[in-house]
């Protein structure tokens, strides 16, 4: 075994080593809203649920200068909807990751559809098999600095489920073929699975 303190790690190499090493990352590919209407798409992948009742998610945005967009608007409107990539989707999900300006509509920079949501007023993806609309419940600020982060956790105040991957109140991975996150430029998809029981309660 070789032994690395992250502490003798450069920022960079810091992070690609933490990439390299929590695998695969689902991928929330988030919605939101500005204040004066342009609507915003971004792909993260330090993403994962947080608790079921309420159910809540966090997804982890690191912190620079300026601010991504996509905290920029969450925190000056509080909602934000995250919609889950397929392989179809893939290539023009990871195209929304380019620097564009404030004032363009990723949307329609990359082809994605827009739906009206239900409940909060970022759009949802409309190709997307299931997006989870959410209202902000706290920014936890972990480290100083660029290299820190804003830690967002939202509350699900809806899911939206596609009908065909919709089964018995279940969601069809099949169906679904998500996309997860690995280091550098891999991805991955759910095609290879196996199951193993969990040990007896006592």
């Amino acid at each position: 075994m070789t032994a690395v303190d992250p502490a003798d790690l450069s920022p960079s190499r810091a992070y690609l080593l933490q990439l390299c090493c929590i695998l695969p990352r689902p991928i929330a590919f988030v919605s939101t809203v500005s204040r004066s209407g342009v609507c915003n798409l971004a792909p993260f992948s330090y993403f994962t649920g947080v608790a079921s009742r309420p159910p809540t998610l966090c997804i982890s945005i690191g912190r620079r200068q300026p601010e991504k967009d996509t905290y920029t608007n969450l925190v000056a409107t509080g909602e934000f909807v995250v919609n889950m990539v397929t392989r179809e989707m893939a290539e023009a999900a990871v195209a929304t990751s380019a620097e564009f300006s404030p004032a363009v509509d990723e949307f329609a920079a990359c082809g994605f559809a827009p739906v009206a949501s239900d409940l909060v007023a970022p759009p949802r993806v409309a190709v997307s098999p299931v997006a989870m609309e959410c209202r902000l419940r706290q920014v936890v600020e972990v480290a100083d600095g660029d290299h820190g982060a804003h830690l967002v956790v939202g509350d699900i105040v809806r899911y939206q489920i596609q009908d065909a991957i919709w089964q018995d109140g279940r969601v069809d991975l099949d169906g679904l073929d998500p996309v997860g996150r690995l280091g550098g430029r891999g991805y991955c998809t759910t095609r290879d699975r196996f199951e193993i029981d969990r040990p007896p309660k006592p």
